[in-house]
């Protein structure tokens, strides 16, 4: 339909797809949710997997599995709490400070602005990377070539929905700020050394490859 919201319980498996997806209830098995804008909110319980796909999406839920997300844009809000996994691809993954993944996060894409926290290992391959939160394990994140702001204008074009659901767009390259924390080692590979506050950050080795 053109909005489908569910707030009561679902036994089982959800499978909803629209203009927009809005989940608020109890769900016992899987979600799998697919719309141009997909929310799932603060009282939404999924004890299952969360599958989700669309333009926008944005969790602040409960998931007891894993979360697998594409899109242009994916924020995971300062209540959403991920007992497993975290898998994205697409051009834009915020995570909120507050929001948790209790084991590994790993996306693809052109920027990632994490401001949660990663309970275990961490994993990123794209242009431009903002850490604010916590690793409690390892990290490894891959930039390549880091190229101009302008590279961002090539993943525009992959999705023209991009632009009404990206609340901001980062420079290429990466960036730690004041709570960034990895409990770990960091591997790190792009064409410069680029990374500040290194040894405040990352209690491991760092290893830094071209």
């Amino acid at each position: 339909g053109e909005s489908v919201v569910v707030d009561g319980t679902v036994n089982g498996n959800l499978f909803a797809t629209g203009q927009t997806v809005t989940l608020n209830g109890y769900v016992t098995g899987d979600a799998l949710l697919m719309a141009e804008r997909v929310v799932v909110g603060e009282s939404a319980v999924v004890t299952g997997n969360l599958f989700v796909a669309g333009a926008g999406i944005e969790v602040n839920g409960q998931v007891n599995g894993s979360v697998f997300g594409g899109s242009a844009s994916m924020i995971m809000g300062k209540n959403a709490n991920t007992e497993r996994n975290l898998y994205y691809g697409g051009y834009s993954l915020e995570t909120d400070p507050g929001s948790r993944v209790g084991m590994d996060l790993y996306a693809a894409g052109y920027q990632m602005m994490l401001s949660g926290s990663t309970e275990r290992d961490l994993g990123l391959a794209a242009a431009a990377v903002e850490l604010n939160g916590r690793v409690g394990r390892d990290a490894r994140i891959d930039v390549g070539q880091v190229q101009s702001a302008d590279a961002s204008a090539a993943w525009m074009q992959f999705n023209p929905s991009i632009s009404r659901y990206v609340s901001r767009t980062i420079s290429p390259g990466i960036r730690f700020l004041e709570n960034a924390r990895i409990d770990g080692k960091l591997t790190y590979t792009s064409s410069i050394q680029q990374i500040d506050r290194l040894d405040e950050a990352v209690a491991g080795t760092v290893i830094y490859q071209t």
